[in-house]
């Protein structure tokens, strides 16, 4: 979304996790829910979340294929972390249903949000995932009429998006745009992997599934 939203136009826009994401789980912190800044209230706000399920794996691999491998000061809390034997479970099962590092943070984490929203910013839109998926070319004509942003040629934008070119983007690597992790001879350890709906079923067996999918639905979700 952050690159679509680039060839949409000069709006500048703020992207932010929200104080949630693999630094937070480094620390094995639960911290207080942040909501919108005040200075931001009055700005054009939109949320984008994910099926928490594919949400969990790509935390997986972003970890387990990208952080964890790294020298850098992200690589030495993991060091600390391994020394308090409280580093993130290499099995991918046993990680997606891990308290701090699988779907019931993030459970938390988009439900606190998806709540917030509808409580204090009903007017602004919540797109997921699966919409844009699903509907790109509807997503990116919301993003027109919200943000005020001029007719720009969808058509143009939908090709540059399409997921097999955003791949190739990534393998020659010509990355700096997408931000995305550049080529690799690990498909799994590329930004741009599968591009699917529910692709946790590829990873996960139906036993770790149907565990996630009770999480899920106890924070209103269907996975």
């Amino acid at each position: 979304m952050r690159y679509i939203l680039r060839l949409m136009g000069e709006t500048e826009i703020n992207f932010t996790h929200a104080g949630h994401g693999t630094g937070r789980m480094r620390a094995w912190k639960q911290k207080p829910f942040a909501r919108v800044k005040l200075n931001h209230l009055s700005e054009r706000n939109f949320l984008m979340h994910r099926n928490p399920l594919d949400t969990a794996v790509s935390v997986y691999f972003q970890i387990h294929k990208h952080e964890l491998p790294k020298m850098n000061k992200r690589n030495l809390s993991y060091i600390k972390s391994g020394l308090l034997l409280k580093l993130p479970p290499q099995n991918i099962q046993r990680f997606v249903l891990h308290p701090v590092f699988g779907i019931e943070n993030i459970c938390k984490f988009n439900r606190a949000w998806l709540d917030y929203f509808s409580e204090h910013l009903p007017d602004c839109p919540i797109i997921s995932y699966e919409d844009a998926t699903s509907d790109l070319r509807a997503v990116i004509q919301l993003f027109e009429r919200y943000l005020e942003i001029s007719e720009c040629d969808i058509d143009e934008i939908l090709s540059k998006c399409h997921f097999s070119e955003m791949k190739k983007v990534e393998l020659q690597g010509k990355s700096n745009e997408l931000r995305l992790h550049g080529p690799s001879k690990d498909p799994n350890a590329m930004k741009v992997r599968k591009g699917i709906v529910q692709g946790y079923t590829e990873y996960l067996d139906e036993d770790t599934i149907k565990k996630a999918q009770q999480i899920a639905h106890a924070y209103g979700f269907e996975v």
